[in-house]
């Protein structure tokens, strides 16, 4: 018998808290806890959507992705 357990702890944290300027560093760090198999993390970054106006931002969407 082979029994799956979603993580019941998932906890994003940033450093340097509060945010940073474009071409700043920001490092991310995603642990989790209780889950059977242990959780596989993947990053990924989701590109915004086309805006219609002429101001280009950068904005990260979607950070991770659990598989259990």
């Amino acid at each position: 018998m082979v029994l799956h357990v979603a993580p019941n702890n998932v906890r994003l944290t940033e450093k340097p808290m509060g945010g940073v300027r474009e071409s700043d560093r920001l490092e991310l760090t995603c642990k989790t806890s209780s889950c059977h198999p242990p959780a596989v993390i993947r990053w990924f970054e989701v590109p915004p959507k086309p805006k219609l106006s002429n101001q280009a931002t950068n904005e990260l969407t979607d950070l991770a992705q659990i598989d259990t």
